[in-house]
């Protein structure tokens, strides 16, 4: 009987905490078209530097706002002892260019 009614009150609990609401929108981020994954070559001064491709990531930052990108190259020259980049960058949404 103990476990009748201890199976009786799981079940109420159970049924009581499904959730019957809608699903939310899920939305794209404002900077959509300029967040992603991107294979790149390094230049200077106008020629390639023959240092191969290289991953560089840009997201969009907490605030999801129009302006700010954040741009991040996984240590790509800590190699050439250069530190590794990871910054927030102003971005120019029209040109898609930061």
């Amino acid at each position: 009987m103990k476990y009748i009614k201890y199976s009786l009150i799981l079940l109420v609990f159970a049924l009581a905490s499904c959730d019957l609401g809608s699903e939310p929108a899920i939305e794209g981020t404002k900077l959509q078209a300029m967040c992603g994954e991107w294979w790149v070559q390094v230049y200077s001064g106008g020629e390639n530097q023959d240092l191969g491709y290289h991953l560089i990531t840009t997201s969009n930052t907490a605030e999801n706002n129009e302006t700010d990108l954040i741009v991040d190259d996984h240590g790509m020259l800590v190699d050439y002892k250069y530190p590794p980049l990871r910054v927030i960058s102003k971005v120019n949404l029209g040109g898609l260019d930061f």
